[in-house]
């Protein structure tokens, strides 16, 4: 299982730069689904490859579908290795995300030109999104990346499964966030041919960027002086 940790989450015990982490496997058992939703008639799996990853292992789902209009399914995935507390950590300013994602097809004939990856942050109930889009090209990989502030995302109700006014509390009297990723995929099929895709998902990272306090250069300084000792 590829993993790297700790230099960010070492830096933040000082207060320096901030935390976050970085998954370069996506397996499954790290990961809890908090939102999911699958249209009749909609085929979706997903699993880990070892394989198909951008290099080595990655989280692939697969879609299909039959169905006439428009069919979708979406999932929320929630790591379980990470969270930040703006309470005790410090109030949150931005945070970074990006992943490798790339779309194969493998069954139709379609084609799809604008990409779309999905950032979530779970905190408490409460489940908000923010969102990048790239134009692509089928069967290539592609980093999305986005640095999003709390006026960034956009609130999701599960219930009534529809985007609802609000944005998460960066604040320092706000909750434990925690972050993940959306996989899923909306299609419009207005000739009922058979459509099938598969989505590989690598390299996932996060990084929360705590609000500049009094005294944060004099921190940054010894937190370089001692990052020049262990290297020593």
């Amino acid at each position: 299982m590829k993993k790297s940790f700790g230099l960010l989450a070492l830096l933040a015990s000082g207060n320096c730069f901030g935390a976050g982490f970085l998954d370069t496997s996506l397996s499954l058992d790290d990961y809890t689904s908090d939102y999911f939703f699958q249209s009749a008639g909609f085929g979706y799996g997903r699993s880990n490859s070892p394989t198909l990853g951008n290099p080595g292992d990655c989280l692939t789902a697969t879609y299909s579908t039959q169905q006439s209009g428009t069919t979708r399914v979406r999932e929320f995935l929630t790591y379980k290795g990470f969270e930040y507390d703006p309470g005790t950590q410090g109030a949150i300013s931005t945070i970074d995300f990006s992943i490798d994602r790339r779309w194969t097809k493998t069954q139709g004939s379609w084609n799809y030109l604008g990409a779309t990856a999905v950032f979530t942050v779970l905190q408490g109930s409460r489940m908000f999104y923010t969102s990048n889009t790239l134009t692509y090209n089928l069967g290539s990989w592609l980093t999305f990346g986005k640095s999003a502030g709390a006026v960034d995302f956009q609130e999701w109700d599960p219930i009534a499964e529809v985007t609802k006014p609000g944005t998460p509390d960066f604040s320092a009297i706000g909750t434990t966030i925690r972050t993940g990723l959306y996989v899923g995929w909306t299609w419009t099929n207005n000739s009922g041919s058979t459509f099938g895709a598969r989505d590989d998902f690598d390299n996932f990272s996060v990084e929360v960027n705590p609000v500049p306090e009094p005294g944060t250069l004099t921190v940054l300084g010894a937190c370089l002086a001692v990052l020049g000792k262990r290297r020593r």
